[in-house]
């Protein structure tokens, strides 16, 4: 007999959002007033038909594109939302860790704030006092115990935050895009304790756009489209076509997409690819230079909006190779006008050949104005990288480097 601890039920969760549509010509309203708008009511399915079964010790990856319900899913398995259907039957106590910082108040200090955190989340306080140092010691934030949380960067509330769950004795475990925040480090300790939990038997919902993560973490995997679960089953699976959707939505002009979080004040609307002299180019040579342009929209701008972009470059697999932004190279863009460039200058592309799927992240003054997976693609063509008269291609790796092989000669003792 299995021992299932969830137990979904035609789960289903609507919204009604106002949607306000212009006109060039004024309307006239029912009570005869004139208008150049209207606000019309609409019915959103973030969620529709649900079944879903998780047995205990299971560590299960939820995975989909950006508002396809995975969030929603977790939150109405934690009761944080009630659903619109539908029904879910808990067997065992539920730890959460769906927003970074969520139940931190900013004028407490991190320790008040632990002990918090850790009420809100099931613990006593006797429990908390009793694991408080191996919470701090992960976390790695002991010099900043006692400092007020609102001077804490967005990655020390996400250790705080991860290690106050991850100490928890709670059976399930629901962790939403936690690794998003914080160095390369730290995301692979969180790794390492999301693996040590699953060990003891408790079961694990991760939700990530990190398939290395997932992949790492998982034996079984949900995919998420429109609300709908559109795979259900081995994780290598679920990432295949998790990464085919993508390929089909980059045909998608990027200003057309609906998938994109963030509130959108500024947007990147275009990304075009040109060669080092600014010539557009539909693709690149391994080796070559490369100007990435990001055509971008703002509603409001200033000369004091500090403006960060990102992007991560993906394989086939989804797993992201490296992150380019403006932040690590000490750029702070600060755009004047409503509408403008952005330009990413690649001295050399050490690529090898093949398709990569590029996410874009954008930020005003720390916050989301723009998320778009796999916004678009640059393709690489083999080059004669080393100048040897042989093409490098794919086979061997996906990155190109710098070197050379010298030989020393070595004299043998006594001679």
């Amino acid at each position: 007999m299995s021992d299932t601890v969830i137990r979904i039920n035609n789960l289903s969760k609507r919204y009604t959002i106002n949607r306000q549509v212009k006109r060039g010509d004024e309307l006239i309203n029912e009570d005869g007033s004139k208008s150049k708008s209207k606000v019309y009511q609409e019915t959103v399915w973030a969620l529709r038909d649900i079944n879903l079964e998780v047995e205990r010790g299971q560590v299960v990856g939820l995975l989909g594109p950006n508002g396809a319900g995975k969030s929603t899913l977790l939150k109405i398995i934690s009761q944080l939302t009630e659903p619109s259907g539908g029904y879910i039957d808990i067997n065992g106590q539920i730890g959460s860790l769906l927003e970074v910082g969520t139940g931190f108040h900013p004028d407490l200090t991190g320790r008040e704030n632990l002990f918090l955190n850790g009420v809100i989340l099931g613990m006593n306080r006797r429990e908390i006092a009793r694991r408080f140092d191996e919470i701090v010691d992960f976390a790695e934030i002991e010099k900043y115990i006692d400092t007020q949380v609102k001077f804490y960067s967005s990655g020390m509330y996400m250790r705080l935050a991860f290690s106050v769950a991850a100490h928890m004795d709670s059976e399930i475990l629901l962790i939403d895009e936690v690794l998003a925040v914080g160095d390369a480090g730290f995301q692979q300790k969180c790794i390492r304790k999301i693996q040590d939990i699953a060990r003891g038997n408790r079961t694990i919902l991760f939700v990530s756009h990190n398939a290395s993560a997932v992949a790492k973490l998982c034996n079984r995997a949900v995919l998420l489209q429109s609300g709908k679960i559109a795979y259900l089953g081995d994780v290598e699976e679920a990432i295949h076509r998790h990464m085919a959707y993508f390929d089909k939505d980059t045909s998608m002009p990027l200003n057309e997409r609906p998938d994109r979080e963030g509130d959108q004040s500024f947007k990147i609307i275009d990304v075009t690819l040109h060669d080092g002299q600014g010539t557009p180019i539909d693709y690149v040579k391994t080796g070559q230079a490369l100007r990435i342009r990001f055509h971008y929209s703002a509603v409001e701008t200033s000369k004091e909006s500090e403006v960060y972009i990102a992007f991560n470059i993906l394989n086939e697999q989804g797993n992201a190779l490296t992150n380019l932004n403006t932040r690590d190279v000490g750029k702070v863009m600060m755009p004047v006008a409503a509408n403008g460039t952005v330009d990413c200058v690649w001295s050399k592309v050490i690529l090898r050949e093949g398709k990569y799927n590029c996410s874009l992240y954008c930020e005003v003054n720390s916050t989301l104005t723009d998320w778009v997976q796999a916004a678009f693609t640059i393709s690489v063509q083999a080059n004669d990288y080393y100048g040897t008269g042989s093409m490098v291609s794919r086979p061997q790796a996906e990155f190109v480097a710098d070197y050379d092989w010298q030989a020393q000669t070595v004299l043998e003792a006594g001679r």
